[in-house]
């Protein structure tokens, strides 16, 4: 529609003032533990692993709905909802916990402790909250004082390695993530006291029966009594905005009674999906769902996987026998699905060849590189091969045109 142009007859000289006027920066929501994306300007939380924050495209989107397909045992996908219950403890949101398979309640004394980074020498450097490092005593800044550097790789010549891997980047197995990490660092050796758990802001729901319209009901209740529903007519007197993190651990476990063996599969879980997906549209609240995928048909599987919004699947390597090329990692990750919203395109990944690694404190997600000492042996086994392959000549008889 054109815009109205409106004339000034005040003046001796005719002027045309425009309707038009410059829209101002309205003011963004300031909720602690998030941040806009990048990307698309949409509202980002972490869900407690930073390089599944990076994978993801920054963080998990507010109003979505983060489907995470089990491993055959479903110890690695429990260990992330703990991640993701952590980081909204540490963060202060509402928390909203349920599930069929364990107790909610040993289930919340099992989450890791957190730490705080402190850039020190522009690493980061995870270390306890409440505690401050000491500073080194003037003996020991003497000891060190006197003990030379050793040359840096780059300064004792090009030759050292073969002139054609000169110019190739450095192998990183890290993803490529800011200096400033979004989320917290958290320490697996250690779990976090109850005592700083706010009972005020956590539901847990403890489903008499298998029944998915009674946990739905109870979702949309907490949203309105803890003021996250943007289109509720009565919002309650309460402090300021806050998100609510809803985590559903093993949804449609055969505890759920679901099975999965046909194509069409249950119904009632679908509409669940559809139902608590179109609910966090208009809210304040972010939902994470782990499910046994591997004990439903493939195609009931692509179809609950349609009805969410990010989908990654866990591929552990318990109980199989592992590659040499994998005996650095716990297990592959698959991303399977990237939403698209407020932009056309959605958040393009550096690459796909990605695997999870479980250390004694933490959890993460990294590259999939070849070990030295695998492409030796797979360069020397194929140097073996060539020597014994015969040349281009049909005959068995070896001629000197044989190469």
């Amino acid at each position: 529609m054109a815009a109205s142009i409106s004339r000034d007859t005040s003046s001796s000289n005719t002027q045309f003032v425009s309707s038009f006027r410059k829209k101002g920066h309205g003011k963004s929501v300031q909720i602690p533990g998030t941040r806009p994306s990048l990307h698309n300007g949409q509202l980002l939380l972490s869900t407690g692993i930073p390089s599944l924050d990076h994978i993801l495209g920054g963080g998990l989107a507010v109003g979505s709905v983060l489907l995470v397909e089990e491993d055959v045992y479903s110890s690695f996908a429990r260990l992330m909802l703990k991640y993701f219950v952590a980081e909204g403890v540490v963060c202060g949101h509402y928390s909203f916990l349920s599930s069929m398979d364990c107790n909610v309640q040993s289930l919340l004394a099992e989450l890791p402790f957190p730490v705080e980074n402190t850039l020190s020498t522009g690493k980061t450097v995870p270390q306890p909250i409440n505690t401050v490092l000491n500073p080194p005593s003037s003996s020991v800044a003497s000891k060190t004082a006197t003990i030379p550097e050793k040359p840096e790789r780059s300064s004792l010549g090009n030759m050292e390695i073969a002139w054609r891997y000169q110019n190739l980047p450095q192998l990183k197995t890290e993803l490529s993530m800011s200096s400033h990490v979004f989320g917290h660092f958290f320490d697996l050796t250690k779990t976090m006291p109850m005592e700083t758990i706010n009972k005020d802001k956590l539901w847990c729901y403890q489903s008499p029966s298998s029944q998915f319209d009674g946990l739905l009901e109870e979702i949309k209740r907490v949203i309105d009594i803890s003021g996250c529903n943007l289109q509720a007519s009565f919002k309650p007197i309460s402090s300021p905005k806050n998100v609510l993190r809803i985590s559903l651990l093993s949804l449609g476990s055969p505890l759920w009674g679901e099975s999965g063996t046909t194509a069409e599969g249950n119904a009632s879980m679908c509409q669940f999906l559809h139902s608590i997906r179109a609910t966090l549209r208009k809210s304040l609240a972010v939902c994470l769902v782990t499910m046994p995928t591997h004990l439903y048909q493939p195609m009931y599987s692509r179809r609950i996987e349609r009805l969410c919004d990010y989908v990654v699947r866990l591929q552990s390597f318990a109980g199989e026998d592992k590659s040499p090329a994998f005996k650095e990692y716990h297990g592959l990750f698959h991303v399977v699905q990237i939403p698209r919203i407020n932009c056309l395109t959605n958040y393009a990944l550096d690459t796909e060849d990605l695997a999870f690694k479980l250390k004694r404190k933490n959890f993460s997600i990294e590259k999939i590189h070849l070990p030295p000492d695998l492409s030796e042996n797979v360069s020397r086994s194929q140097g073996e091969h060539f020597k014994t392959m015969k040349g281009c000549s049909s005959s068995n008889v070896s001629s000197p045109l044989d190469f």
